[in-house]
């Protein structure tokens, strides 16, 4: 993993963001919003922690990771981040089924 920096936090390994308070997971969140392999490290730490700051920074971190990868789904269609709904999801893989009966 590369060393992740924001303000006078430097991480070289990822077992290391378990002794970062929320604060600290933040900061390092801000100054890494364009390295996907630290928003993933920071989503593999936040997974295990329940406060509430750790849960809406999680689910940021989510939005900024699906905003930038793309993801298959059925049919062969690409989803990115959250633009198709639950509903319209849904819709997709029923006519996914009917058209290849």
């Amino acid at each position: 993993m590369a060393s992740l920096n924001a303000g006078n936090i430097a991480i070289g390994r990822a077992h290391a963001l378990s002794d970062c308070d929320i604060a600290q997971l933040e900061d390092l969140f801000a100054a890494s919003r364009e390295d996907v392999e630290a928003l993933r490290d920071l989503q593999d730490e936040l997974r295990y922690r329940q406060s509430p700051q750790a849960l809406a920074l999680l689910n940021r971190i989510q939005n900024v990771l699906d905003a930038r990868e793309p993801r298959l789904i059925s049919g062969g269609a690409v989803q990115r981040g959250s633009d198709l709904t639950a509903m319209q999801l849904k819709a997709s893989e029923r006519r996914t089924r009917i058209d290849t009966r």
